[in-house]
């Protein structure tokens, strides 16, 4: 009930464009707003058939589905590989603005590791054309 006259009230202040009387009279009034949305959006994720999407979503929202899971063991059970599932989330963070959660990598250790794996596929290229080359002579 209480959260109903709150919602009101955010409401009639934002088509009044008075944000500032929320924030100054009304402070946690945002917080019990994505506090609830939070609640709704991991409710409705675990209602959900087990699909990469699904949990790709849940490791991008810290769903507590995941707590003391491993991203390779929720993909092992479903049969696909960790990279997607990280994809997964990694593609919702990037579509809704969201930052890495905490099962996922920061922006700079992704590139980092993206780049490392493109060195040492190259150098293993490099190798086998080496030895190609050295086997035709």
């Amino acid at each position: 009930m209480a959260f109903e006259v709150q919602a009101n009230a955010i409401v009639r202040m934002n088509t009044e464009h008075d944000l500032f009387f929320i924030e100054e009279n009304e402070p946690n009034l945002y917080r019990e707003a994505a506090d609830c949305l939070m609640r709704v959006l991991h409710g409705a994720i675990e209602r959900q058939v087990d699909s990469v999407q699904k949990w790709g979503i849940a490791f991008a929202t810290n769903n507590p589905i995941c707590t003391n899971r491993s991203m390779a063991e929720i993909a092992a059970s479903l049969g696909c590989s960790k990279a997607s599932l990280s994809y997964e989330a990694r593609r919702f963070c990037t579509e809704h603005g969201l930052p890495p959660s905490r099962y996922m990598r920061s922006e700079a250790t992704s590139i980092a590791s993206m780049k490392s794996r493109k060195r040492h596929i190259a150098h293993k290229t490099n190798e086998r054309l080496a030895n190609s080359s050295s086997r035709a002579d």
